[in-house]
């Protein structure tokens, strides 16, 4: 495989594509107004795991291009505070931020320059391509409750994404 087929690759799977869902398809329709909504046994809420998403997703691009990173505390850094509710606007703020940070890394994956595999400056044992996997994987997952979500909020079953 060539490192062009190797950058797609990476783009895709922060995009969601293949057999991940997109955080497109996981908020289209989604019953805004049951963001703050405790679902029995699990134990976070569409807004909260959404956030999350965003918080993450900002930390490892930041990681990745601050010159002076700064490591949020955990997990306070990476969650709303315990017990914070959203708004329909938080709702659409955090998914607009989230795309915006989504794409710098998809555009950081694509560029021909960006040496995928160099030592990061604050961790020469971390590399773009091993934070790119990390952040594509975390995506999936927490995409895929807030799937499961939405489908218990709106009783409607949810296609997947195509192969």
């Amino acid at each position: 495989m060539d490192e062009r087929s190797i950058r797609e690759q990476l783009v895709k799977l922060l995009e969601g594509s293949h057999a991940h869902v997109t955080l497109e398809q996981t908020i289209e329709a989604f019953p805004v107004d049951q963001i703050n909504v405790h679902v029995d046994a699990i134990p976070y809420s569409a807004w909260r795991i959404l956030e999350h998403l965003r918080l993450t997703q900002q930390d490892i691009l930041d990681y990745i291009t601050a010159e002076h990173y700064r490591e949020p505390e955990f997990p306070s850094g990476y969650w709303p505070a315990p017990g914070a509710e959203g708004s329909e606007a938080n709702w659409t703020t955090s998914t607009a931020a989230f795309i915006k940070d989504r794409q710098a890394l998809q555009t950081l994956a694509q560029d021909p320059d960006t040496d995928l595999t160099a030592p990061l400056p604050h961790n020469s044992q971390h590399t773009i391509f091993r934070e790119l996997l990390i952040i594509g994987n975390h995506n999936s997952y927490h995409l895929g409750q807030l799937l499961v979500l939405k489908r218990l909020l709106t009783g409607k079953r949810i296609g997947t994404a195509a192969r």
